[in-house]
C-alpha cells in the first residue's frame, strides 16, 4: 500500500512540475489540470481506509467488464515491443492461452485520450442497463460489484472502425505485481484521465509513446480502408471460436 501512495504523489510532484515548465495554451492548461485532479483523486482514495470506491484487490484473475490499475512484468518481455509496466485494463475475461490459462482485457492506455474516452462511453452505453442495475445494488463498492460480461465480438463490430482491438491483450496472473486496484464502475471517469507519458502508459521497448500512437492511428485507417472485409474476418473469428472465455 505505502508503494502504491507514494507512486501517486511522485506523479503528482512530476505533473505539477511539468506544467510550470512547458508553455501553456488555454486547451493544455484545462488537461493539466484535469489530469492533476484525477491523480489527487485517487491518491485520497488509498489514503481513506474507509474507501471502497477505489480497492485493493488480491484476486489473480480480473472479473470482466471491470477497470483495473496494476504493475505488470511481461514474461516475454524480451520480444515484446512495446509492452505496458503500468497498464489500465478493462478486463474481459480468461481464456487458455498456449499452456495456461490468461486474463484478457483491452489496455485503454494504449489509446490516445480522445479515443479512450470515445471507447470507454461507447462501452458503458452499450452495456448501459447491467452496470446501471450493478450500481444500484453495490453503489461504490469497487470489489463487490457484479461483473459485467462483454461480448467481445459485439465490442469488435461495433468499435473497431475507433481501434478497439488495438488494445487487446493478454496478462498472465503470476505477471500482475500486488496491490492491483479496482475502481468502481461509477468512476471510470477519472480512471481514463490518469494520462501521464512514462507513466500510463510506461512503455517498455524500443517503441516511443508517439510512434506507438501514430501506429494506431494507420491501423484505424487501415481497418476502415477495407472494413466489409475486416467484419467479415470478425464474423468468422467468432464461428470459429477465437476467443473462448471460461468461468
Amino acid at each position: 500500500m505505502k508503494f502504491l501512495l507514494d507512486f501517486f504523489r511522485g506523479v503528482i510532484e512530476l505533473l505539477q512540475v511539468q506544467s510550470t515548465q512547458g508553455e501553456k495554451t488555454e486547451d493544455n492548461s484545462d488537461k493539466e489540470k484535469e489530469v492533476v485532479e484525477a491523480y489527487k483523486w485517487f491518491l485520497e482514495q488509498l489514503k481513506d481506509t474507509r474507501n471502497q470506491r477505489v480497492q485493493i484487490n488480491t484476486d489473480p484473475w480480473l472479473q470482466p467488464g471491470k477497470i483495473y490499475i496494476f504493475k505488470y512484468i511481461a514474461k516475454y518481455r524480451e520480444v515484446l515491443d512495446p509492452w505496458d509496466r503500468h497498464p489500465i485494463v478493462l478486463a474481459l475475461g480468461k481464456v487458455k492461452f498456449q499452456n495456461s490459462i490468461c486474463n484478457v482485457g483491452i489496455n485503454i492506455s494504449w489509446y490516445p485520450p480522445k479515443i479512450r474516452q470515445e471507447i470507454i462511453n461507447r462501452i458503458r452505453k452499450m452495456y448501459a442497463p447491467k452496470y446501471e442495475s450493478a450500481i444500484k445494488k453495490k453503489g461504490q463498492l469497487a470489489n463487490d460489484q457484479a461483473p459485467i460480461l462483454l461480448d467481445i465480438y459485439n465490442l469488435k463490430m461495433a468499435l473497431n472502425p475507433l481501434g478497439f482491438s488495438w488494445a487487446i491483450r493478454y496478462y498472465l496472473p503470476e505477471g500482475i505485481i500486488q496491490p492491483k486496484i479496482c475502481v468502481c464502475y461509477e468512476d471510470w471517469d477519472k480512471a481514463i484521465r490518469l494520462d501521464q507519458s512514462k507513466i500510463f502508459p510506461e512503455i517498455e521497448g524500443k517503441t516511443n509513446l508517439f510512434t506507438f500512437y501514430n501506429q494506431f492511428r494507420q491501423y484505424v485507417i487501415e481497418y476502415n480502408g477495407k472494413a466489409s472485409e475486416n467484419r467479415r474476418k470478425i464474423e468468422e473469428s467468432k464461428k470459429q471460436r477465437k476467443y473462448v472465455f471460461i468461468k
